[in-house]
């Protein structure tokens, strides 16, 4: 998430870790002009799990106080399946950010 520029909490314990999604609500926005990025939450929630096969939780499932925020369930994927998915989600973040800057 570093990486990606994603913003996220450090998780202190537990199996879950909550990472601000905002900057690619943003970025799929500007692929469908005329559309809030707080609206497409649950859009870039099936984007990620029909695409990459990941899946997560937005925030709002969880009372996020704003929209934009996902938590990430870890604890029952083991390390090499979890940095596979990273790999893809970053090539995905990769495509989406070019689409959004030529839109």
């Amino acid at each position: 998430l570093e990486r990606l520029d994603l913003a996220f909490v450090v998780p202190a314990a537990g199996m879950f870790v909550w990472a601000d999604f905002w900057p690619l609500l943003v970025s799929l926005a500007a692929t469908q002009p005329g559309t809030s990025p707080a609206d497409l939450e649950e859009e870039l929630q099936e984007r990620l799990t029909s695409d990459l096969r990941i899946v997560i939780n937005p925030g709002a499932v969880h009372r996020a106080e704003k929209p934009g925020w996902y938590r990430i369930c870890y604890a029952s994927v083991p390390p090499e399946c979890l940095s596979h998915a990273m790999d893809r989600f970053s090539k995905w973040v990769a495509d989406l950010r070019l689409e959004a800057q030529n839109a």
